[in-house]
């Protein structure tokens, strides 16, 4: 909920237009994106929201030494 409050306040969408609110998708683990114009205030524009990298270009490894992954 905390993204979604980010994401939906620079979006302009109030907390009271839940048929809006109910549109914007963001899973659990996903990424999303803000670009904050320093020099404007107020200037900030949603790059993404909700987006998740596809497994197989995601090779961590643990503090155990195992890789997880793709």
């Amino acid at each position: 909920w905390v993204t979604k409050s980010i994401i939906t306040k620079v979006m302009g969408i109030e907390p009271d237009e839940q048929s809006k609110w109910a549109e914007i998708d963001i899973p659990t683990a996903s990424v999303s994106l803000l670009d904050f114009n320093l020099q404007e205030q107020g200037d900030i524009q949603v790059l993404a929201v909700g987006l998740k990298p596809p497994m197989h270009t995601v090779t961590e490894e643990g503090k155990d030494g195992k890789a997880w992954g793709g």
